[in-house]
């Protein structure tokens, strides 16, 4: 995907109350990633939110395992909403006899919380065993320590369960 058509992708997908103060990331975009734009909606509870676009949900789930266990979090290690230091699928399934790419991660370093969560792509083709794009890393960069309301305004006006993140 040309980067251009990978930025305008990704600003098409934000939700509309994160799509404040957006500007197209160049030089500090996550290792392989294609293109990623940074909105800052709420600086009393963010200083930014990053959206990544990735070529295959290889590249996306290699960064986004990397980018937690550079922080000390472990796969599989429990669910974000008021905790820290944990990631694991957000659907249903995973650790059984498949692993489940639609992920979230929390930790607190520093003093600030970071959430991070996948668009792991749509099922396609072959009865849903192949994925095409876009394959999607958000990462929330807290302002405080608090991981609960990050999750919660990744998560807005979502009860369904199992559900996704409404950011993106």
């Amino acid at each position: 995907m040309p980067k251009g058509l990978a930025e305008s992708t990704l600003l098409a997908g934000i939700r509309k109350d994160a799509k404040v103060a957006c500007t197209p990331q160049q030089s500090s975009l996550p290792q392989a990633a294609i293109a990623g734009i940074e909105c800052h909606p709420r600086p009393d509870l963010m200083t930014s939110v990053g959206f990544y676009v990735f070529a295959s949900q290889a590249d996306l789930l290699s960064t986004y395992f990397s980018l937690l266990a550079a922080h000390g979090v472990a796969a599989r290690s429990g669910d974000c909403p008021g905790r820290s230091g944990v990631e694991d699928a957000y659907q249903p399934g995973d650790g059984t006899s498949t692993f489940i790419a639609a992920r979230e991660g929390c930790y607190v370093a520093s003093g600030k919380a970071s959430d991070l969560s996948t668009n792991a792509g749509e099922p396609v083709g072959d009865g849903g065993y192949t994925f095409g794009g876009p394959f999607v890393l958000i990462v929330i960069r807290g302002a405080t320590a608090d991981t609960a309301k990050l999750h919660s305004w990744a998560w807005l006006s979502n009860s369904a369960a199992p559900g996704n993140p409404t950011i993106w």
